[in-house]
């Protein structure tokens, strides 16, 4: 579970902006929190602003730093890092911080760093409601806490200027909490639209192996695609060898294909009784929701955290709210879902609390991204029409007038 994120210079974040998920006082809708350590947490966010003010760019933010875990123990020397600063302060570092918990353990996980290096580096946890340091490290000067200092290992030998020590730590040590922080950015933070995952071959492996989730996903279409009657998924790992080429198929692409090793044949079909569609038949909708909801409903069993820009991308406003009001009533999960929109239909105080909803907007003068919540502001009544209060301008966050 995500507890708060904090960057600094990144694209258009300048100052340090944060996003911390602890509930308000607000009492309205409950079933849309989660409780941890006697504390109440949000199960999603939902953030709103024009285009170019930064929505997405907290977004990559967080995607970047769960990458840079993930990968840079495989940074080779000399090598710079990815960074993207805000123009007027490139010299300045870049910085990532989280709050985070995993199995009913919280955890601090911070780093900052330039093209050429990490300059600090810090893990902590509380098992027991105690910070406990894990290690520290600056430049190339690390210490691990005194449980964990005699099995560090040879850290101190693969480590180099330009990969994490969490990274290069979680993978030569039996440390626990390093292992445990490691496991959650690389299994509990689900990016949509990761490029390196191919989210139709998930969905189809998942609906195939696991009938439950095949069930909830078939019950939740028949709602949306009148005389859905039941689906067939089959996913099947064939050797190129098997291929099959048409008449007049050139050589050399047939050479290429015979190279490409294993690959996977979906037949995904959605059975209407007198006739049947593939998937690559049905709307742009349907194809959308089987790559998201298969994916939610794993986050859901899993207590994982679901990242998407722009939510609402080839769905009705009327089946986001649905899918939304499907996550909020899994209490027993602590899942969250973070998500940009542009889908003002959502700006509803029937179903959203006041902190669920958040805003960017880009300074005048040095064009820099601020982020706030709706909870954050004076004088907004659980009662208030949000949707039109936004589109009044009465929150900002709004397109400039003006134009063509």
């Amino acid at each position: 579970m995500l507890l708060e994120f904090k960057c600094m210079n990144f694209r258009s974040i300048n100052k340090e902006v944060s996003l911390n998920l602890s509930a308000s006082a607000d009492r309205q809708f409950e079933e849309n929190l989660v409780t941890f350590e006697n504390k109440k947490y949000l199960k999603s966010v939902e953030i709103y602003g024009p285009n170019g003010s930064g929505k997405s760019t907290l977004l990559k933010a967080l995607v970047l730093m769960a990458e840079m875990v993930c990968n840079s123990r495989d940074n080779k020397p000399g090598i710079p890092l990815s960074r993207y600063p805000h123009r007027l302060n490139a010299a300045a570092p870049t910085r990532f911080s989280l709050w985070f918990e995993r199995k009913g353990i919280k955890y601090f996980y911070e780093f900052s760093y330039t093209d050429e290096k990490i300059l600090e580096e810090y893990l902590y946890y509380s098992p027991d409601g105690k910070l406990v340091q894990v290690f520290d490290r600056t430049d190339m000067a690390m210490e691990f806490g005194s449980a964990f200092a005699k099995d560090s290992g040879n850290c101190d030998k693969e480590l180099k200027p330009n990969k994490l020590l969490l990274s290069v730590s979680a993978s030569i040590t039996n440390i626990e909490p390093v292992l445990q922080a490691y496991l959650f950015f690389q299994n509990d933070l689900v990016f949509s639209g990761k490029r390196q995952v191919n989210w139709t071959e998930f969905s189809a492996k998942k609906l195939q192996d696991d009938m439950n989730t095949k069930e909830k996903f078939v019950e939740f279409l028949k709602a949306i695609c009148p005389g859905l009657q039941g689906m067939e998924v089959s996913v099947e790992n064939k050797d190129p060898s098997d291929a099959y080429f048409p008449d007049g198929t050139p050589e050399e692409i047939k050479r290429f294909m015979l190279t490409q090793g294993m690959r996977v044949v979906l037949d995904i079909r959605f059975n209407y009784g007198d006739f049947s569609l593939k998937l690559a038949e049905e709307s742009d909708g349907v194809k959308v929701l089987f790559d998201i909801l298969p994916v939610l409903l794993d986050v859901i069993s899993n207590n994982k955290v679901y990242v998407c820009d722009e939510f609402e991308t080839h769905l009705h406003p009327a089946i986001v709210k649905r899918l939304l009001l499907f996550f909020f009533t899994n209490t027993d999960s602590s899942s969250q879902m973070l998500f940009t929109t542009h889908n003002v239909e959502l700006l509803d105080l029937d179903f959203v609390r006041r902190d669920q909803i958040w805003f960017t907007e880009l300074t005048g003068e040095g064009r820099e991204t601020e982020l706030y919540s709706l909870a954050e502001m004076k004088g907004v009544g659980c009662e208030e029409n949000i949707h039109k209060g936004y589109l009044d301008g009465r929150y900002g966050a709004l397109p400039p007038e003006g134009g063509f």
